[in-house]
C-alpha cells in the first residue's frame, strides 16, 4: 500500500504500472482517490504577469493484492524515496510506527472534512495473475467503515 500525495491521476497510474512491471509479485492494483487539494502557486517565473495560479492535485492510495512482506515493501518504498517519488518522512513515519495503514473512512478536521476514498481504477497484472487477497481485505474494511 502506497500513499501518493499531491499528484496527477496520470502519475499515480504510471507509478502503479511501473511497480507492477518491475515487481510482478505485488499482484493486481486498486487505485483509490482520497481527496483533491487546491494549490495556489504564488512564485511564478518573471516572464508571467499573473500571480496566484490555481491548480488542483489529487491524493491517491495504491493498494496491491500481493502480500510480499514488510521488508520487501520498505525496500520498494526506499527506492521510490531515492527517486524522489515519495517523501522520505512518509517512509520514516511508517517504519517508526511499524504499520502500513491507510485511511478508509471520512476524516473531519476543525476547518474542513475529507471524504472517504473513492474508486478510481483497477489494474490487472497479467505477469502475475495470482494476485493475493490484499485488495479484497482492503475492500472488506472499506465497506465496514463506509457509513461511519
Amino acid at each position: 500500500m502506497i500513499d501518493v500525495d499531491v499528484t496527477t491521476p496520470y502519475k499515480a497510474l504510471g507509478l502503479a504500472k511501473l511497480l507492477m512491471e518491475h515487481y510482478p509479485e505485488v499482484g493486481n492494483c486498486l487505485i483509490m482517490r482520497t481527496h483533491e487539494d487546491r494549490h495556489v502557486l504564488d512564485q511564478v517565473p518573471r516572464y508571467h504577469t499573473f500571480r496566484g495560479l490555481v491548480f488542483w492535485r489529487s491524493n491517491f492510495h495504491l493498494i496491491f493484492g500481493g502480500m510480499i512482506g514488510r521488508d520487501n515493501v520498505f525496500a520498494i518504498l526506499d527506492m521510490l524515496a531515492g527517486l524522489d517519488v515519495l517523501d522520505q518522512t512518509f517512509i520514516d513515519i511508517r517504519r517508526d510506527r511499524g504499520d502500513m495503514t491507510l485511511r478508509i473512512n471520512a476524516m473531519r478536521f476543525l476547518d474542513r472534512a475529507r471524504p472517504a476514498p473513492e474508486f478510481y481504477q483497477f489494474l490487472l497484472n497479467v505477469r502475475y495473475p495470482f494476485g493475493g487477497d490484499g485488495i479484497e481485505r482492503y475492500l472488506h474494511y472499506l465497506r465496514q467503515f463506509r457509513d461511519l
